[in-house]
């Protein structure tokens, strides 16, 4: 899934713990940053529930 994707460990001198730095690259990165916000006035939509129990309903397969 990530095939261009770097993954380094680092040593960390004044610690016990390691920290990975994991580096994505490639075609499946999202080129946006913007985060997903609920508004409260979807909730008078008429329509919402059956949206999102049909998005619950869906089946999604990813090479994990």
């Amino acid at each position: 899934m990530f095939q261009q994707s770097q993954l380094h460990n680092i040593v960390a001198d004044r610690s016990d713990h390691y920290p990975i730095l994991l580096k994505l690259h490639g075609d499946n990165m999202r080129t946006t940053t913007r985060d997903f916000k609920f508004e409260n006035v979807w909730l008078l939509e008429e329509e919402l529930e059956g949206l999102v129990l049909g998005g619950w309903a869906k089946e999604y397969s990813q090479d994990l």
